[in-house]
């Protein structure tokens, strides 16, 4: 079963396997260390960081309906995904798997992040990428909240609706198959 416990451990191993640039430039890659959400640019909005208090949404399907991410019923991965770039097909891709084996236990929604996509574009993609679950057209607000700035980025909401984890798109498939399995057991 997944547990808070599990989501701290996964927060924990995010700064491991998260935004591998120069320390410098961006960080260690430790959110405790790097948490850069007390700068200002320019009056952007406080990014979420992980132990906060997950931004919600409600964001519209390509068909229409409506997706929330509260309330927070399990454990929930938001996979934020530029439609157009292979690496978000290759990522949606291996989320199938891991859907299929933990759907009871938690939940996966693709947001998408590529503004100028239409919603006939995140439909195709979702057909040919995404598994049984919810897939909705992104906003600026929603992105911006949730610091969205790669063609890949993944947020592990926990059972009571904190950012237990964020993964960004610079890690190599093997990091977002060791971060999967990492959730997946906890």
């Amino acid at each position: 079963m997944l547990q808070l416990s599990g989501g701290i451990a996964l927060a924990g191993m995010a700064g491991c396997i998260g935004r591998g640039d120069e320390e410098d430039e961006k960080g260690s890659g430790d959110p405790k260390k790097d948490d850069d959400s007390s700068k200002k640019d320019d009056g952007a909005k406080k990014r979420a960081k992980t132990g906060d208090d997950a931004p919600d949404f409600e964001l519209e399907t390509p068909d229409g309906e409506t997706v929330k991410l509260k309330p927070i019923e399990k454990p929930t991965v938001v996979l934020f995904v530029d439609v157009e770039h292979e690496a978000g097909k290759s990522h949606s891709k291996k989320l199938v798997d891991f859907h299929e084996e933990h759907a009871d236990h938690a939940r996966v929604i693709t947001v998408n992040s590529d503004l100028d996509a239409s919603k006939d574009d995140v439909r195709a993609f979702h057909e040919a990428y995404g598994g049984d679950w919810e897939c909705a057209m992104g906003n600026a607000d929603v992105l911006e909240s949730y610091d969205v700035d790669a063609a890949v980025m993944m947020a592990v909401v926990d059972e009571h609706g904190d950012l237990a984890a964020r993964l960004e798109a610079e890690v190599t498939a093997s990091g977002i198959q060791m971060f999967l399995d990492a959730y997946a057991e906890s």
